[in-house]
């Protein structure tokens, strides 16, 4: 069986570096005042406790750039992390474990091992953190990748 999921929009979002608010679009990268910008994004994986997971991958191919956030700041990490909801400021340096750092708009990332982690575990969801590998490049210029929640997609196959 296959399951598509999209990012829950109120569970998602971006935290700044000075703090400033939880937009609901996703930004990872560097603002026109050179403070950073971390995105989350969390996936109701509720459905899926007890089965297991044959393959599970994150779709970013709807994400877009501003300037070139991979080149001028040394990558978008995309990692998983654990954030208690609602998401707040004090998730901003939450520890997690680094996926891929990308250097474009990815293909489809296999993360099949963390989801089958997070189902075995009982949780109920699955996170992903994107942020720059590198401090900001200081050029007063905003250089980011952006998500909409609405188009992100975590496919997941599964045993029925």
């Amino acid at each position: 069986a296959q399951i598509v999921l999209n990012a829950v929009a109120s569970e998602s979002g971006t935290l700044y570096e000075p703090a400033a608010g939880v937009p609901s679009t996703i930004l990872a990268g560097d603002t026109s005042s050179n403070d950073i910008a971390r995105g989350y994004m969390s996936f109701d994986i509720s459905s899926l406790i007890g089965k297991t997971v044959q393959s599970a991958s994150l779709a970013l191919g709807s994400c877009s750039t501003m300037q070139n956030p991979f080149t001028s700041l040394s990558g978008i990490w995309v990692g998983e992390v654990q954030y208690p909801l609602p998401l707040d400021q004090a998730d901003y340096n939450i520890a997690g474990t680094g996926i891929v750092n990308l250097n474009a708009i990815p293909a489809p990332i296999d993360v099949k091992t963390y989801v089958q982690t997070r189902i075995s575990e009982g949780k109920s969801r699955f996170q992903i953190r994107l942020h720059p590998a590198g401090p900001s490049d200081m050029d007063g210029q905003a250089d980011y990748i952006s998500c909409n929640a609405g188009s992100v997609t975590l496919t997941i196959t599964y045993n029925p």
